[in-house]
């Protein structure tokens, strides 16, 4: 019997900034007959899919939009419902009805249930999947919602990867519906870090599932080069959101006033209006380039025709980010705040692992430091860099040591 996967996403596939989806896909066609990709919404991406590999079909999303906005009134929809009681028995276990972020959280949860099920498309592939299917769900919040409602017998394995914002309960005001009875429909739960699995395993001890670290990766493209003019050339890549805290990378620039500086970010977003504002304050001596959003395609082939002597992360919360793994596998040492799975893979070999309540001032200090190192010392952490991404954030052999797992 053939063997088929269905690869469940959120985006259109796949956004910018996700390319670790297509190389899991470029690995997956070794193993699998046949793999449907079935995303949950456009995320905006009406009229530009990234290219499948070949052997590689995507039905169109489900869903125009992800965001649902329930209402108060919405509640109308749930109480007739034929599965009111799997709605209501959250609610009331959960004590959802403390306050209301927790109620808007549930209903949101529950209308999200109640469209999946109702969708024909959706319901057409779960029911054509057979014992030689793998259900694979890239993130652990969207389409895997509907896991409480399938029969695990029916499927070879389901398997929900798990990363950040859908894994961990603080970055969702400490609240996650419906997750106890997600464990339970999975046959294997996949966090990409030990932290990530950790934290599953102190908050549902009794969880009816196995859980397993799948680690994400990128490809080397090439190295980066350092600088040789003495100026110190700091990169850093995310999205301008609160999370990231690009404006502590500001407010430590405007300490240091006695060496060359050029920083240069990789990304947009909603705050960078005020970054721009406030990088007006520097001194002289710092450079900013502030490049703006850049197809994750090109990120490497930026790192490779520019030189590049440390790549920074002063985020408050992450998984195990992507960007480091990109900069590892650039050769570029790495300065990282202390969050998520981070220091899994950063460390003082490679870089500086940081306190995640850092200040300006200590990051300061560290830069500074790093900076009047020796030329040795500092071409050795690069070394260490590339040699972190051989070992543990290659995308080839996770992708492919992800695909015999999936079908064993």
């Amino acid at each position: 019997m053939s063997k088929k996967l269905i690869f469940f996403t959120n985006s259109f596939p796949y956004g910018i900034g996700e390319m670790w989806k297509a190389n899991e896909l470029n690995a997956f066609v070794h193993y699998f007959d046949k793999i449907t990709v079935v995303p949950l919404h456009y995320a905006g991406n009406f009229d530009d899919p990234k290219p499948l590999p070949q052997g590689v079909e995507s039905v169109l999303p489900l869903f125009e939009e992800e965001n649902i906005n329930p209402k108060i009134t919405d509640i109308a929809k749930i109480i007739i419902d034929k599965d009111f009681f799997y709605y209501w028995s959250e609610f009331f276990s959960k004590k959802a009805f403390q306050n209301k972020t927790k109620i808007k959280s549930w209903l949101a949860a529950s209308l999200n249930f109640k469209r999946l099920k109702n969708h024909q498309v959706l319901q057409k592939i779960l029911k054509d999947a057979d014992t030689h299917t793998v259900l694979y769900f890239y993130w652990g919040k969207g389409t895997c919602d509907i896991l409480p409602l399938l029969n695990k017998s029916q499927y070879h394995k389901i398997v929900v990867r798990m990363h950040r914002y859908d894994l961990y309960e603080h970055e969702n005001n400490g609240y996650i519906p419906y997750r106890r009875q997600l464990l339970k429909a999975a046959t294997t739960i996949a966090p990409i870090s030990q932290n990530g699995l950790e934290h599953l395993k102190t908050l549902y001890p009794n969880a009816q599932t196995n859980l397993k670290v799948i680690r994400c990766g990128c490809i080397s493209e090439g190295l980066s080069k350092p600088s040789t003019d003495n100026t110190m050339r700091i990169v850093t890549c995310s999205v301008f959101v609160p999370v990231k805290r690009v404006y502590l990378i500001v407010q430590t620039l405007q300490t240091i006033n006695n060496i060359p500086i050029e920083w240069t970010h990789i990304g947009a977003g909603k705050l960078m209006s005020d970054i721009k504002t406030q990088c007006q304050t520097l001194p002289k001596n710092i450079k900013v380039n502030l490049i703006g959003e850049m197809d994750s395609r090109k990120i490497l082939q930026y790192y490779i025709q520019n030189p590049f002597d440390l790549f920074l992360n002063v985020s408050s919360s992450e998984g195990v980010p992507i960007s480091i793994m990109e900069a590892f596998s650039a050769s570029i040492p790495v300065f990282a705040t202390d969050v998520g799975g981070t220091a899994e893979i950063v460390n003082d070999h490679v870089g500086r692992i940081l306190p995640a309540n850092l200040t300006p001032e200590l990051l300061a200090k560290k830069i500074v430091e790093y900076y009047h190192l020796p030329n040795q010392e500092k071409i050795e952490i690069r070394q260490n860099a590339y040699t972190k991404y051989q070992t543990m954030c290659d995308a080839k052999q996770l992708a492919h040591e992800f695909g015999k797992f999936l079908i064993s």
